[in-house]
């Protein structure tokens, strides 16, 4: 699995979680491509967190593995 920082256009819209680069915040937080709720029109990235509003990443990098495991 490649653990390096990906343009924003290869990333998985697939449900897989995912760090997302916010380069307005200057930092990352975990989210998902998705529909927002209450919203059938369209999706876009989730972050996990409130980020402070609606934010566009610039790149992308799969989640580690957590402490422990390979």
């Amino acid at each position: 699995m490649i653990m390096e920082w990906q343009t924003i256009d290869t990333a998985p819209k697939d449900g897989t979680p995912v760090l997302l680069w916010l380069d307005d915040e200057g930092f990352c937080v975990k989210g998902i491509w998705r529909r927002p709720p209450g919203c059938d029109e369209f999706m876009w990235w989730i972050p996990e967190m409130d980020a402070g509003g609606f934010h566009e990443p610039s790149h992308w990098m799969p989640l580690p593995a957590p402490p422990g495991q390979p």
